[in-house]
């Protein structure tokens, strides 16, 4: 089923024109890594899915000075959890770095209930707010 899917974006890809799109099938193992990029830093990075604070540490410490940040669905776990770990990580890194701290909530497209987003601005991204 894997590689039905992997097979699906690249014909996704080519249908579309698209040649400046890497993408990669990870585990649960290696997933939070972004092994692909280990010698890249990031000016923004989206965090969704699984493993949500590993990721968050991975896009800490890749991240550049002037970076955004987002952490999809803040509110996940209200009472503990993964989501949470990755919040708070997102949290102290704001502080520790002079960062602004934003959350969004609305409405998904598949959703009945409303969903949260938290982003952090970093360098002169949270001046210019």
């Amino acid at each position: 089923m894997m590689l039905n899917g992997m097979a699906c974006v690249q014909s996704m890809l080519r249908d579309a024109k698209l040649s400046n799109v890497h993408y990669f099938l990870h585990d649960e193992r290696t997933y939070a890594r972004f092994e692909e990029a280990a010698n890249r830093q990031y000016d923004f990075a989206m965090i969704d899915g699984i493993i949500r604070s590993a990721c968050v540490q991975t896009a800490l410490q890749r991240a550049k000075p002037d970076c955004i940040l987002y952490l999809d669905n803040s509110d996940k776990h209200p009472h503990g959890g993964d989501t949470r770990m990755a919040e708070d990580s997102m949290l102290s890194a704001a502080q520790s770095r002079a960062g602004r701290v934003l959350y969004f909530t609305d409405f998904a497209p598949t959703d009945f209930f409303a969903n949260q987003g938290m982003m952090i601005l970093m360098g002169r991204f949270a001046k210019a707010v």
